[in-house]
């Protein structure tokens, strides 16, 4: 008898194509269920962490590595873990602070955002973990790769501000520690004033610059340009004052991971 099935398509005895087809159902629905469990998420996050430390460790001695860490002050290798995770954590409320302008999201929901953009930072060139976890929030959250952008684009001129300030005072201590004349230091000092006043024009006529940006680009282009513009512009009209004195904190951070 014949069941429907051609000669060269191998089969189970006793098993119809719909019943074939279910079982592959159930199985694939099995695999994604697997898949999104906390477990497995845990064991490949695991796994993706030790490939990427052998990564940055297979080219060093062993015996060097040994003799380092056997000098090396476990106290203040502790100090510096927690201050620097002290900064990720000061880091994420900021920009939860500046995504919910535009919408509403936890705490936790940021933080998986922006770790795997920092992760993409240093796997790949050209901070394209910026672009990543703007993806990121858009594929999980349905938000506006282009708002997000916005938000993205704030926090990293809030940390251009933050650093061309720590760059003039430095170079202000230097000037009084050493009272002779340096063509670099001048030169250095003058890039930094520089950086600091354009910055502080663009912020203070940002919401016109990006009009004017956005005159310029194609009609196609339009949408994404007023999207960037209005996230920019939310910030901008709400409580930016607490952003920017969490970006104080985070250099502070910065400083005492790094001293």
């Amino acid at each position: 008898m014949r069941t429907g099935i051609s000669a060269g398509t191998p089969c189970t005895p006793g098993i119809t194509n719909v019943e074939r087809i279910k079982l592959a159902a159930m199985a694939a629905k099995d695999w994604i269920r697997f898949k999104n469990s906390p477990y497995f998420q845990a064991i490949s996050g695991l796994a993706f962490g030790g490939f990427c430390l052998w990564l940055a460790l297979r080219q060093v001695q062993i015996e060097q590595f040994k003799e380092a860490m056997g000098n090396a002050e476990v106290i203040w290798i502790a100090y510096a873990l927690a201050f620097f995770a002290c900064d990720v954590m000061v880091r994420i409320y900021r920009w939860m602070l500046l995504l919910n302008t535009i919408t509403s999201l936890t705490y936790r929901n940021v933080a998986a955002a922006l770790v795997c953009g920092y992760m993409v930072n240093n796997l790949l060139p050209a901070r394209l973990g910026e672009l990543y976890r703007a993806d990121f929030v858009k594929r999980r959250h349905e938000i506006a790769r282009t708002k997000v952008l916005g938000t993205i684009f704030i926090e990293r001129m809030m940390d251009a501000t933050a650093v061309s300030m720590a760059l003039v005072i430095g170079l202000v201590m230097a000037w009084q520690l050493n009272q002779s004349e340096s063509p670099l230091l001048n030169f250095v000092a003058v890039v930094a004033i520089c950086s600091l006043l354009i910055l502080a024009s663009f912020a203070f006529n940002v919401s016109r610059t990006l009009k004017l940006v956005n005159r310029i680009l194609p009609a196609k282009l339009h949408r994404i340009g007023e999207d960037f513009s209005s996230s920019v512009a939310a910030i901008r009209k709400g409580a930016i004052l607490l952003p920017v004195a969490l970006t104080i904190v985070i250099y502070v951070f910065e400083f005492l991971t790094l001293h």
